[in-house]
């Protein structure tokens, strides 16, 4: 199974982690209700937005799809403060 994580530094783990939290957020769903649109507990999508659980293709497709966003938005670093 391919990881995203698996070439990225820790700060493009932090991205991304913060991205999904974000977006999480703008979509006006709590934790719980998004492990349960992409199959997963409420303490499994908390270690994802805390970079600390490894994030599949497969599951960052299913959470960008779950939050209405394309894939690339939730691993895109341009918000990140220079």
């Amino acid at each position: 199974m391919t990881t995203v994580h698996h070439n990225m530094t820790g700060s493009h783990l932090e991205v991304t982690a913060m991205n999904i939290r974000d977006a999480r957020k703008r979509a006006g769903l709590s934790q719980s209700q998004l492990g349960e649109l992409v199959g997963m507990d409420q303490s499994g999508v908390s270690r994802i937005e805390r970079g600390e659980r490894p994030v599949t293709v497969d599951m960052l497709k299913a959470i960008a799809q779950a939050l209405g966003v394309r894939p690339a938005a939730l691993l895109d670093d341009s918000k990140r403060a220079a």
